[in-house]
């Protein structure tokens, strides 16, 4: 509908869904393992004393018997602490610490634990975050994923959209829908993978594959299932290519006759690089850009110029530069060209 989902945050969600200004916050409710109650304990806390500025500062304010170390584990990896300084891996590690810290001082002021009576002293003051390496993005994604149920801050594909529209012959819900029949290629990344054995007591898999558009299942048997098994990994970016049959009674299925990296698809099934030079880009120095472009991604995909002769007609004229096709390179060339003007030609069984 064009609405902006944003995504929890402890100083700006309510309870549940709310909206805001141009879009909707995600409630804190709705976050897996949260519930009401934890909720409800963020909310009163804030309301008493105003924006929380630290995660130390959050575990001092919130009612601790209300909300426990999975409730936040679970705030933290859904983004609902961003404001609160430092990355999420540098949160989700600091956590059982500050716990801990805090949960001796209580003991310390009950008298129960006289090591610390000195600790009030200090309490005041805002430890620093441990610091640990941050979560690559595929990692992020997954854990945010896993507590809210899909992808909100980024989909993982979304680094390699340009890609995908070169080497995809079809989407999740074109196969789901009915609307892309016999062989198709497409390219997503595995959400979950699980194994038995058929009839025949073969290995197979049935995999679901999801794009921007949605999800769909997949199958992989016997001979099909052994060679490709390595790359149907959860969370990994696959292109795959397969055969669509549906029944009345069902939803359309994808059977899987080949899965590839998205590199090792780029490398096998791209065959051609084409520029459409047939009507000049707009004026400026944009040939010694497209020069610099192709030199800065060399490789091995022959390049090929479109250009429109003084008689007319099309004339297509190989250059000496080869380049190896990715995102980067993609994007380089719609800045420097504008969109609509390259196109990446498939080899054998990709779309040319």
């Amino acid at each position: 509908m064009g609405i902006e989902v944003r995504p929890p945050d402890v100083n700006l969600s309510g309870v549940d869904f709310q909206p805001e200004e141009g879009g909707i916050r995600f409630g804190l409710s709705a976050v897996k393992n949260v519930g009401r109650g934890a909720a409800e304990a963020v909310l009163e806390a804030r309301g008493n004393g105003g924006p929380y500025g630290s995660l130390w500062e959050l575990l001092r304010r919130v009612d601790t018997s209300r909300i426990n170390r999975r409730v936040l584990e679970s705030l933290v990896c859904a983004g609902g602490m961003d404001t609160l300084g430092g990355h999420r891996a540098q949160l989700l590690e600091t956590l059982p610490r500050f716990m801990e810290r805090l949960a001796r001082g209580g003991r310390a002021a009950a008298g129960q634990e006289s090591l610390f009576a000195d600790l009030g002293s200090t309490f005041e003051e805002v430890p620093p975050l441990l610091d640990t390496r941050a979560w690559d993005p595929s990692e992020k994604l997954a854990r945010e994923k896993d507590v809210l149920g899909f992808y909100l801050s980024e989909h993982p594909l979304s680094p390699v959209r340009l890609q995908i529209a070169h080497l995809a012959t079809a989407t999740a819900e074109g196969v789901t829908s009915g609307q892309a029949g016999g062989e198709v290629q497409l390219v997503g990344v595995v959400s979950s993978v699980s194994t038995r054995t058929d009839r025949r007591g073969r290995p197979m898999a049935r995999v679901l594959l999801e794009d921007f558009t949605g999800s769909v299942e997949g199958f992989a048997f016997g001979d099909a299932y052994e060679k490709f098994r390595a790359q149907l990994q959860e969370s990994a970016i696959v292109w795959l290519r397969g055969r669509t049959t549906s029944r009345d009674d069902e939803a359309p299925k994808l059977y899987l006759d080949e899965v590839l990296s998205l590199e090792e698809a780029q490398k096998r099934y791209t065959s051609e690089l084409h520029v459409d030079l047939t009507t000049p880009p707009a004026e400026g120095a944009w040939l010694d850009d497209l020069r610099s472009v192709l030199r800065g991604h060399r490789g091995e995909v022959p390049v090929y110029f479109f250009v429109q002769p003084p008689g007319g007609g099309r004339v297509k004229i190989q250059i000496k530069e080869s380049v190896a096709i990715t995102e980067g390179l993609l994007q380089e060339l719609a800045e420097v060209l504008g969109s609509g003007r390259v196109r990446v030609k498939g080899g054998r069984g990709a779309r040319a």
